[in-house]
């Protein structure tokens, strides 16, 4: 598959790397549309400096995209459905998460920092995200490029930041 990956600073290459295998408890979502943030746009000039990020690294965290496969154990998807995925993967275990609070959670992970994430064609969506509630089925009367921009629309510390939104358009 294509895939936009990060070696260091503004060094980001368009490769040719195997289509993720997934594991018990995952999802094998093909990207439709994704959008960057200044987050990426950091990383990207950084050269991934983030913590717990290792490099090369597939970046990108708002996309929507369509369910391909399903892994053994997951049993509330299915092949065909439209979904959007959560950029914070909560652990589950801590205060915050017994407590269902898990935007606070003490260890969470993201993806394109500790998992690749989605400037690619598939992401191998992690059984962490899927057991805790990440992976969100898309309206009908949404579309792929709406559902990946909501997500980079946010306030942040008062200023409303507004991401460039790009639609996966790589000819595959």
């Amino acid at each position: 598959m294509k895939a936009l990956r990060l070696y260091g600073p503004n060094d980001l290459r368009y490769e040719d790397i195997p289509i993720p295998e997934i594991k018990e408890g995952e999802l094998l979502v093909k990207i439709h549309s994704y959008a960057i943030c200044e987050s990426d746009l950091r990383n990207i000039k950084a050269g991934g400096s983030s913590p717990g990020m290792t490099l090369p690294r597939v970046l990108g965290h708002e996309t929507a995209g369509e369910i391909v496969e399903i892994g053994q154990g997951v049993h509330d998807f299915k092949i065909g459905d439209r979904v959007l995925l959560s950029v914070t993967i909560p652990c589950g275990k801590c205060d915050y998460c017994l407590k269902g609070i898990t935007n606070l959670c003490d260890n969470k992970k993201a993806l394109s920092y500790q998992y690749d994430g989605c400037f690619a064609e598939y992401i191998a969506v992690p059984s962490q995200l899927v057991k805790t509630g990440g992976v969100i089925p898309i309206p009908d009367n949404v579309n792929y490029d709406a559902a990946a921009s909501k997500l980079t629309h946010k306030d942040k510390q008062k200023e409303f930041h507004l991401s460039i939104r790009i639609s996966f358009c790589l000819s595959f």
